[in-house]
Formats: structure tokens, sequence, C-alpha cells
């Protein structure tokens, strides 16, 4: 274990961080027992994402004890990486039974470590603010149909976290969509402190959100990012934890359609998923309906008012 490196230049660090890809070249081999998609994680809680917090907060269970953070509260973020920012096929799509090392590349296809920050609560809810960028506004006024997911704005910085609960409100705008958040019950301030699991791209000011800076890394470690999940999965014998709504948008009733593209191949691949889900309860899907195709992409239509919220 290091403590707060910090001794390499900045444009080193950030080299080897966004360019290396060799470090997870072991074959693996392990199973999951329901598909790992990435089509609706720019709109809800998503499976993979949650395991990848997990599989964080696990590891700073164990390797944070005997330092100086070891009572402090920690919470994990993971970012949304392949969900559709490079185009209609950018999605993750790994089926359930045997996964090895190469189909773990699709799920995250970096060669990061594994970082901790430390920061306040405030500076958790600017980080929020900032990762809400991935929506657009939404007047309910509007009998026109409405975009609801940017993509313009980079996947990457969507950062879903895990231990605490908050809702965005997308009919505010950008700055202001932080309805709630909270950590056990208690609404975040700037009095409250956090270990914050990341990996050493986001730490490095990969990004550009708000607080995640060198400044603020406190513990760093040797561990490859992608190994993490990977035998975090394997520990837990390929079954996936139920799903926790930890975070949503905040339901709304819309006077017009709401609409988001997700998925290549003309929608085709997201509505078998779409079953096997409904079939499984993986995810909620019983307010999404399809509406048709734009270009190649999917295109689909999220009833607001029927988002499954967290229990705060």
């Amino acid at each position: 274990m290091k403590r707060s490196l910090k001794l390499l230049p900045l444009f080193v660090i950030m080299f080897a961080m966004v360019f290396g890809v060799s470090s997870f070249s072991q074959d693996f081999t392990t199973s999951v027992n329901i598909p790992l998609t990435t089509y609706f994680a720019r709109v809800q809680v998503n499976p993979y994402y949650q395991l990848v917090n997990l599989a964080s907060i696990d590891f700073a269970e164990k390797y944070l004890k005997g330092t100086d953070y070891e009572n402090l509260p920690v919470i994990s973020r993971s970012s949304t990486i392949d969900a559709g920012f490079r185009g209609a096929d950018n999605f993750a799509d790994v089926p359930a039974g045997p996964i090895t090392s190469e189909e773990m590349q699709h799920l995250y296809r970096y060669s990061n470590k594994i970082s901790a920050l430390k920061l306040n609560g405030k500076q958790i809810i600017d980080w929020l603010e900032a990762s809400a960028g991935n929506f657009f506004q939404i007047d309910p006024e509007v009998t026109d149909d409405q975009i609801l997911v940017n993509f313009g704005f980079d996947c990457h910085h969507l950062d879903q976290f895990w231990g605490i609960t908050y809702i965005y409100d997308v009919t505010q705008p950008l700055g202001s969509r932080v309805a709630r958040a909270e950590y056990e019950g208690v609404p975040l301030s700037e009095d409250m402190e956090f270990i914050v699991m990341v990996d050493s791209y986001r730490a490095s000011g990969g990004g550009g959100l708000p607080h995640a800076v060198p400044e603020n890394v406190v513990l760093e470690w040797d561990v490859d990012y992608k190994t993490m999940v990977f035998e975090y999965l394997d520990s837990l014998g390929g079954i996936m934890p139920e799903l926790v709504i930890n975070w949503s948008i905040k339901p709304i009733e819309t006077a017009g359609k709401v609409l988001f593209k997700t998925g290549g191949e003309w929608g085709t691949p997201v509505l078998e998923y779409m079953e096997v889900a409904e079939e499984l309860g993986i995810e909620q899907v019983d307010h999404i309906s399809y509406i048709g195709t734009d270009d190649v992409w999917g295109l689909f239509e999220i009833d607001l008012s029927k988002v499954k919220t967290p229990q705060f």
C-alpha cells in the first residue's frame, strides 16, 4: 500500500493511466448469472456499475484498516464507460454464462489502479451536479417530444455513486439538479467527511469533475481496477447482487413524451435484453417502451412518472 503518491509528474501519471492496457493480461475465467449491459446506464441505476462499486467498497473495507482513514465512512463511484458516447455500437452487452478477462474489457477497458480521495459532503454534491450534465433539462409542460440524454456529454463523466442515496430533478437547470443527497438518512453537508473510492484516472483529474484531483488523493494501491472487479465477481460465485436503487431521476408527469436513444441495430439487442431483464428482474424496464429508430439507434420512451426511487 502506498500513501499519498504524488512524486511523478502529472503528465506521466496521466499517460500511464489512459494508455496503459497491459496489466490485465491474465487468462481469467469466471461466470455471471445475468447479462451485463449498459443500454440503460444513462437513465437509471445499472447492475454492472453497482457491482463495480460494491467491489470497490469491499476492497476498501480490507485495505483501509490500519490507516489514518479507517474510521471515515466509505463511498464509491463508477464511471459509466461504454454507453453510447462513441456511437450506437458503443454499448457493453455481455451474455450470462462464462466470462473471460477479454470480455471484461468490454465493461472496463482501461488499466487503471485503485485510489482513495478524502472529500466532504458538499464536494460530493458538486461532483453529482457535474455528472448531471448527462441529462437535458425537461419541461413538464411541453407537449412536443423531449430528449432526456445528452449525447454531447461524455458518458464516462456520469459517475454512479454507491454508499449515498440521491435524486436528480431533470426539470432544473444544470447546477441545481441534485434534489436530495443523503448518507444514512442525513443530508450531505460540508462538515461530513468521506473516503471516496475511485480509479486512478479519475483521481488524477481525468474528466475534469469537481474535486476529483490529485490534491485530494490520500491513498493509492498498485492494484489493477479490472482485476479487483473480476475477482470480486468470482468471489460471489458469479451471482450478481440484487440491484438496489440508490439513485434515480425524480418522478415527474410530463405533457409530452420523453425520449432517449440507446443501442445499435435499430434497437433490436435492446429489446431482446428488455425481455430478459423483465423476466429475471435485473433492472426496471416497465417504464421504458420502444418508439422506433433514430438512424441505426433504437429510440425509446421513458415514463418519468413511473421511475422507481431510492428508499430514504
